[in-house]
Formats: C-alpha cells, structure tokens, sequence
C-alpha cells in the first residue's frame, strides 16, 4: 500500500472471524507514519543535494571551457601565412604586429658529426679483443667525457655504452647500414655552431683518431642558421641562431619561425576575427550552459497540477517550485555570477578623453554591451535570463561585434581574457612595473607622489595609503598589509618638483574574473567554498535524518515484537473463552434434550 503524506489508512476485510494479522498490520501502518516522513524527508533532502551537485557538474563544465580561452594568447587569434612554407613557415603571437615580413634563408641551422667511412662487418663482432681496457673520449661543447670500453666490446655494444651513460651531455652515436658493412656514427642532439664534436679513442684500432687515421673520418662542424629579416641586416651580415626553430621573441616580439630550406618567403600575418569571434561566442556559451541549468532548478511554475498531500510521496509534488526554488545559497550564487557577467571589468574604466590635453584614458571596452552582448530580459521568450549575441547590422552592414572585432580585436581581447595586467592612467609620470598576483587584487588604485626639490620621491600613497620609496630604483611600492594594492611597484619617470597623481589598474578580463570567482579554497569550487558548505549542510541534514530512521526502525521492531505478543496472547484467550462457549452450548443443548425427553 502507498504511504501518502497524510498517512490516512483503511480497514478492509474484517468480519465475523477476526483477523488479527490484519488487525496489527493496520495499526502498523499508523504506527509508521513517523518513520514514512522521515523517509520522505530523506528522499526530498537527496533531492536538493542531488541537485547542488548537479549545480557543481555544470560549474565545472564551465571552468573547463573558460580556460581554453584564459590568456589574450588564446583569445586574439593570429593568422601567420607563408608564400613558400617549404622555405619558412611562422606563427603569430598576440604581439606580432599585422603586416607582412620577408625572409631570406641563406643557411640552415645542422648538427656536428664524426662518422668512420671504413666499414665494419657485423655490428654484433668485438672491435677490439687486446683483454685490456680501452676508453672513447670525445669533446662536445668544449668539454671532454670518457668512457671506458672493455676488451671484447662490440659495435653494439660502444652504441649503447655511449647513449645509456647517465653523463651524457647530448650526443647520440648510431650504426648505419650501407653496401659494404656498418658504419658508426657520432652526432650531436641539436643543432648550432656551440655544437662541435671531437673524438679521441686509445685502444680500439677500428676506431682509431689519431692524426694518421682522421682522413678516414668524415667530420662535419654544427653551423648556425642564417638569414634576413625584412632585408636585414644589410650587405654580407645575418642575423644567426643555434636552431631552426626561432621562438617568440627571440628575434622578433610575437613572433616564431620555422626555417626549413634556404630561400626566400613572405609571411603575412592577420587578425583571425572568425576564430576570435568563436572565442566569444564559447564565454556566451559556457555562461548560457550553466544559466539553463540553474534555471531549471530553480524555477516557478504557475501553471503546474499540485497534488493534495492526502496523495503526494513528495513535498516537490505539492509545490509549483522546483528542487531549489528560493534556496538563499543558490539565490547568492546566482546574484554574484550575474553581477561578474553584467558588470564592469575588474580594473577596467570608461574610455574618456581630458578636454583640456585631449589625452584619452580607459578602455576601449569594458562592459559586454559595448561588444554587443546582452542578457534577454524577455519574460515570455524562450532565451529568458540568458545572453545573446546582437545580431542587428548596423554601420557598414555589420552587428555591434563585428564592428568592434573589425576597429579592435586586441581591446575585445584583453576585455574577456586579461590576466593581472599592469596599466597607469598616465605612463609619462609612472608605469606599472609588477605585482604578486593573489595578493594584489584586480582594480583601479589611485596614485599619488611629490617630488622634492632635489629631485628625489618625498613621500607616495597607492589606495591613500602610505606607500615605501626607492630613490636608488626611483620605485613605490605599497607594503600595507590586507591592502588590495599591496605588492604593486610603480616606476617614475615624472620628476618634476610637487605633487603629481594618477591612477594603476590591474585588469581581469570576464573570464579570468569568472575562473577566479571558481578558483582557491574559498571559491565556488573550492573545498571551503559556497557549493561545498552547503553539501556539507545538506549531508548533515540527511545524516541526521538517517539516524532517526535508524531509531524509528529499532523502535518499530520492538512495537511488533509487543503488538505480536499482545494478540497472541488474546487469541489464545478468545480461544480459551471460545471453548468455554462450545462447552456450555453443547451442554445446554444436552440439558435441552434431557427436558424434551
């Protein structure tokens, strides 16, 4: 039989003989009304916790897909395309700057080599069999290593002593097959003129190295890649490098290359604003994902059929809510979420411009409107509550987006991406040199210094608090304890005599701003954190539930034990009392028939 809320039960089946069984488990059924709600309890309170749960498996769905976006080098995608790739491939950081560049690749970078031309016959025969100890010296980098060979060693086995050594700087020997037998090899591991080889054996006449015996050697000296860039350096000059793989920055800021055969070729690097609208387009769904989610949740449904709790084996059967309808914790997550994806960027400001100088300061963007992204706020559509792309063209036929994807991608970049980024409001008087990240905290920190007359930092504040001074470095810096501004340095080059102000930012893009909301012990993820408490509250809660039901079953099985005995021993008194009766009856209708007789 369902138990329903109300715990209401009916006798059926009793009649003339009396049915004990039924009697008892009737009356259990009342007596376990108790134990029924608390196990309706239990089922409603896993509920909630299945649910916050749920909420976790979608925050972290969504942390998972804001880091692949967390740095302005994986949101502002560059397109770096080669005219020849066969001569020079490249790729474009965030700081390569658009435009083309022209390389001439008059030599590429090569590897030191010692390989003996006289061919040995099989790699697996000793090269030597004096029963005395012969050693393999060589010289790479301009330091010498020595490994002693037993007498009887094979080719084989040289190889492998050469490359298993623990001491081994970089060189790789091999064994290579030709017509005539098996030639060894001594090659360095990379590439570049620092990578010169020689070799030195005492005791292994196949392999001798002495003056008479290096003809037999073919040697190859490690030479540096050479080539120009955009023309230069002029005339006979290269600009060099040890490898063929020129990483960012080593030549140019934002900027690697592979160099794959000498020639010339023009790389041409572009804005990818598809794949950087992609990127956009992946924080709009991270955030909607998770929105949908806790919608779900938490919604309230005027129309839905509530049930009477005479007939509901659920409280969320006798509500228009759903699981976490009103839930304060999820209200608070909700609230701080929508307030980081509504609001300014951290350490972001308005674009303005001094009427007076003309000097612009701000952000190009630092608000997702401004990029053309909105929250719906339609009641009725089926988007409610969740951010949309605008999709209006505007000026030149294209959507806000577009617009500002196509006058400046690096500024919608650094809006969502920006990691802690350092920025003075005027660069001439000062500029940000570093901070502690998780100390200093994203914003906006006003900054005020005086020169003295002797040209040296009298005094400085960061936030209007005291800030230390370094006239040897020309530094500030703010050491004030619990101060969000503390750990940000602060060059100087405004020396004139008196007062001069301004401000310092440390920006966090929406993204950074979303994982770090995620992030740490006190995050919504963290052990410590928002979502985690309150499992921890919930799973108490049904603990605890879970302890009654413990005490309500304990007690229930004693009940029954009772109940049993009880109607047992009245069974055995009916029983008795009905034996009585079949006596008398039977006695009075012998008496009855003794009178008519």
């Amino acid at each position: 039989m369902v138990q329903y809320a109300s715990g209401s039960i009916k006798f059926t089946g009793l009649g003339s003989d009396t049915n004990f069984q039924e009697m008892i488990d009737k009356l259990s059924q009342i007596e376990s009304r108790q134990a029924n709600q608390l196990l309706r309890w239990r089922a409603d309170w896993q509920k909630r916790l299945d649910a916050f749960r749920q909420v976790r498996t979608e925050l972290l769905n969504m942390q998972s897909a804001l880091s692949k976006i967390n740095s302005v080098n994986k949101f502002m995608v560059k397109t770096a395309t080669s005219s020849d790739a066969n001569v020079v491939s490249g790729i474009a950081g965030t700081q390569a700057l658009n435009g083309t560049y022209s390389l001439e690749v008059n030599q590429l970078a090569s590897q030191s080599s010692w390989s003996k031309q006289t061919s040995l016959n099989d790699k697996n025969d000793a090269i030597f069999d004096t029963g005395v100890v012969g050693s393999f010296k060589y010289q790479y980098k301009g330091e010498w290593y020595e490994l002693d060979v037993p007498s009887g060693t094979s080719l084989e086995g040289l190889k492998n002593l050469i490359n298993s050594d623990s001491g081994n700087p970089g060189v790789r020997a091999q064994l290579i097959t030709g017509p005539d037998g098996i030639i060894f090899q001594l090659q360095s591991q990379y590439t570049g003129a620092d990578t010169s080889l020689v070799i030195e054996t005492t005791g292994i006449p196949d392999l001798d190295t002495a003056a008479a015996s290096l003809s037999d050697w073919l040697i190859i000296e490690g030479e540096n890649a050479q080539f120009k860039l955009n023309g230069w350096p002029p005339g006979a000059t290269y600009l060099e490098s040890a490898s063929n793989n020129i990483a960012e920055g080593e030549i140019l800021e934002g900027m690697s290359f592979s160099l794959r055969s000498t020639g010339n070729a023009v790389i041409t690097v572009t804005n990818d604003t598809e794949k950087i609208a992609e990127n956009v387009e992946a924080f709009v769904t991270a955030v909607n994902n998770f929105r949908t989610v806790l919608q779900s949740l938490t919604a309230y449904d005027e129309e839905k059929q509530t049930l009477d709790p005479d007939y509901a084996i659920s409280q969320f059967e006798m509500q228009r809510g759903s699981v976490l309808t009103g839930n304060y914790g999820i209200q608070l997550l909700s609230s701080r979420l929508k307030t980081a994806v509504a609001g300014m960027g951290l350490g972001f400001s308005y674009l303005t411009k001094d009427p007076v100088t003309g000097f612009a300061s701000g952000d190009v963007f630092s608000s997702l409107s401004q990029i053309g992204i909105y929250t719906n706020a339609d009641q009725g559509g089926s988007t409610y509550g969740l951010l949309e792309i605008n999709t209006v063209p505007g000026f030149k036929g294209m959507n806000t987006l577009e617009q500002a994807l196509a006058t400046n991608p690096e500024a919608v970049a650094r809006f969502f991406s920006a990691k802690g980024e350092g920025e003075s409001s005027n660069p001439a008087l000062f500029q940000h040199n570093s901070h502690v990240a998780g100390i200093a905290r994203p914003g906006t920190y006003a900054v005020e210094y005086t020169i003295a007359s002797d040209g040296s930092i009298a005094s400085a504040s960061i936030n209007g608090k005291v800030a230390s001074v370094n006239n040897d470095t020309r530094q500030i810096t703010q050491v004030a304890e619990n101060d969000p501004a503390r750990s940000i340095v602060l060059d100087v080059y405004g020396l004139a005599v008196g007062t001069h102000t301004g401000s310092v930012s440390i920006k966090e893009g929406k993204v950074n701003e979303l994982l770090g909301m995620m992030d740490g012990t006190e995050g919504l993820l963290g052990s410590n954190g928002t979502l985690k408490n309150l499992e921890n509250n919930y799973q108490n809660i049904i603990d605890n539930i879970e302890k009654k039901i413990k005490q309500e079953d304990d007690r229930l099985v004693k009940w029954r034990r009772i109940m049993d005995m009880k109607f047992a021993r009245l069974d055995a008194t009916l029983a008795r009392y009905n034996g009585i009766n079949e006596s008398l009856k039977s006695q009075i209708s012998q008496l009855n028939n003794q009178s008519k007789g």
